[in-house]
């Protein structure tokens, strides 16, 4: 198992890289780096001993990235909707999408990227105050991800409105973070714990872009756009809750196996 902190510097040394390109390639940079600062705070989750300023700093970055990312995600799901039956277009929304301040920036300003730089740096000067955790600590800290998760699962099946069902895809998304720091990036097994967190948070990823999409643009729930999307939307959740009842349920007694294993 490679060093927690060396993963995270990995990390920060990747942010540095694409924040470089941010200008040329600004959706798919603030994409990137929003990921990795996702990853990393999963990682900082496996330390109980974490420091707050860590983990806002962290937040931070994601925050200011958040509405460019944003706007670009809803006009994504928008076209996807469309592009599989173009009846669903309508002007109004087509609009409004497009004409979001962030949407037509695509990309942080001047002045919010050197804000990144200094985020990044003061995460830097407070990497060191963190202890190292051994192999148990670690693991340890991922059975209590995955008891969260299957505690989310929980509350999703007795309600699954928006709110619920994002606080199931974050704690999901932290699992399959901290996975990959055990696992590596990809995994043969359709059935391996990685995969599962894996093809689990892409479900929930795309609930997500249909209520953001719905909380942001005006769709009247008895349209035709608004049936669709309350259709696509129960479909993704009834693949959501099996998939979730085999990582959560189903297989607990192998994701358990299979930690142990690891080490």
């Amino acid at each position: 198992m490679s060093s927690l902190i060396n993963k995270i510097k990995l990390l920060l040394k990747d942010i540095h890289s694409t924040l470089a390109h941010i200008k040329k390639e600004p959706v798919l940079a603030a994409h990137e780096i929003r990921k990795r600062t996702k990853y990393i705070r999963a990682l900082l989750a496996i330390n109980p001993e974490l420091t707050v300023d860590l983990k806002t700093l962290m937040r931070s970055i994601s925050d200011i990235l958040a509405p460019y990312r944003d706007a670009q995600v809803n006009w994504d799901t928008y076209q996807i909707i469309i592009s599989a039956d173009n009846s669903l277009i309508d002007q109004s929304i087509h609009d409004k999408l497009q004409q979001n301040p962030f949407f037509i920036e695509q990309g942080p300003k001047t002045l919010e990227i050197e804000k990144i730089h200094g985020l990044i740096e003061a995460f830097s000067a407070h990497l060191k105050t963190i202890p190292a955790n051994d192999s148990d600590q670690i693991i340890e800290q991922i059975k209590l991800s995955h008891l969260s998760g299957k505690k989310a699962l929980g509350r999703v099946k007795k309600d699954s409105r928006s709110q619920i069902v994002h606080r199931w895809r974050k704690e999901t998304k932290r699992l399959w973070y901290q996975l990959r720091f055990i696992f590596g990036d990809l995994h043969d097994d359709p059935n391996h714990p990685l995969s599962l967190s894996q093809t689990l948070g892409q479900l929930l990823g795309e609930i997500h872009d249909l209520d953001v999409l719905v909380a942001v643009v005006p769709i009247p729930q008895n349209s035709s756009l608004g049936s669709y999307i309350e259709n696509r939307r129960q479909s993704l959740l009834e693949d959501a809750l099996e998939m979730g009842h085999r990582l959560y349920l189903d297989q607990a007694s192998i994701f358990h196996q299979t930690l142990a294993e690891s080490q």
